[in-house]
């Protein structure tokens, strides 16, 4: 009898720790849709070029970790373009209580007389608040939503800058975004990231000398920015970690440059209407 109730304990032990340890499996996941309006005749192949090259290099970072299991990716482009099939591929999404929803979208917007900004495709309006209401819908940890498009007064009424312009600092390009970047900016912050391209009332580029668009092409070589050089040129408060704070002035900083370069005035600004909070969690601090 003392023998089996030992191995009962044993037994009962064993199963609590199962339930106590997390496994490999609980990680976080981050659920990437990207989407590209390339049915719009003019920019058409540009805009399907942010969307597939943000899932390229979110994959490659994720595969060189070895962390592939933690991210699911979506690509639209052509006909699933539409304000409808944009807020059912959301509401399809499994996402757990930990992880990350981020969306980028490439295409035209405008802001209209409420100011209110919106994602003008060419199969339809989809209003950004929709959209983000769509994200908070499925209650991830994390949602980013990242637009890069125009804001342009839908009145035409020029716009007004309302954003400090900020000369971005030289930092080397990377060939993949640094697994500690992925952590800091998409696994340790939580409630709400959302930024567009431009602010209200000014135009988003595609970009003349590269695939893709200014903004996109600027948040990807910044995220590719090797992370001790991007800690050693934006962390402000020293902490060792880069915050979307941080990250957001090179970022508008570059899409600039990019723009000036190309049109000759450095007016496209990125505009942030909110940043998330700072709250990581101990688990994805670990390294692999």
């Amino acid at each position: 009898m003392f023998t089996l109730t030992r191995l009962h304990r044993m037994v009962l032990a064993l199963c609590l720790a199962a339930v106590i340890v997390p496994s490999a499996s609980a990680a976080p996941t981050l659920h990437l849709v990207a989407f590209g309006d390339s049915n719009d005749p003019k920019l058409g192949p540009k805009l399907a070029d942010d969307a597939h090259n943000i899932v390229s290099a979110f994959t490659r970072s994720f595969e060189r970790a070895g962390r592939a299991n933690q991210l699911r990716t979506h690509v639209l482009v052509g006909d699933d373009v539409t304000p409808a099939r944009i807020l059912a591929t959301v509401e399809r999404l499994a996402v757990q209580p930990e992880d990350t929803l981020v969306i980028l979208g490439s295409c035209h917007g405008d802001t209209d007389a409420q100011v209110q900004h919106r994602i003008t495709l060419h199969a339809g309006i989809l209003y950004r608040h929709a959209l983000l209401a769509a994200m908070k819908a499925k209650k991830p940890r994390l949602a980013v939503l990242l637009t890069d498009c125009c804001s342009s007064h839908a009145n035409g009424n020029p716009g007004i800058h309302v954003v400090p312009t900020y000369r971005p600092q030289e930092l080397p390009a990377g060939q993949t975004i640094d697994w500690r970047t992925l952590n800091c900016l998409f696994l340790s912050h939580a409630g709400v990231v959302d930024i567009t391209a431009a602010e209200p009332g000014f135009r988003a580029r595609v970009d003349r000398d590269r695939s893709g668009s200014l903004f996109t092409n600027a948040l990807i070589r910044v995220l590719n920015t090797p992370y001790d050089r991007l800690i050693g040129g934006l962390d402000r408060d020293r902490d060792g970690n880069i915050q979307w704070d941080e990250l957001l002035p090179q970022l508008r900083g570059l899409a600039a440059r990019y723009h000036e370069e190309q049109i000759g005035t450095a007016e496209q600004q990125a505009y942030a209407f909110k940043l998330g909070t700072w709250a990581p969690m101990v688990a994805t601090l670990r390294e692999k």
